[in-house]
């Protein structure tokens, strides 16, 4: 169902519009109200090889200590 007949549609133009985003022509949206930032860390420990519960107890209090005030 097909006409093969009639004109070829408009080529979209290639440049930019303001506001829109040219890879897909959708409108930018901007947030409303405030935006919510989230921040997370990860802490890898290479602890060294030892029996005594003294070294870990030292390392981790100083964890404490230091990094979570």
């Amino acid at each position: 169902m097909a006409d093969f007949e009639g004109e070829a549609p408009a080529e979209p133009s290639t440049g930019e519009t303001e506001g829109l985003m040219p890879e897909e022509g959708k409108r930018i949206s901007q947030p409303t109200g405030l935006a919510r930032l989230g921040i997370s860390y990860t802490i890898n420990l290479n602890l060294p090889a030892t029996t005594d519960p003294k070294v870990f107890d030292a390392i981790f209090k100083s964890l404490k200590e230091n990094l979570l005030k």
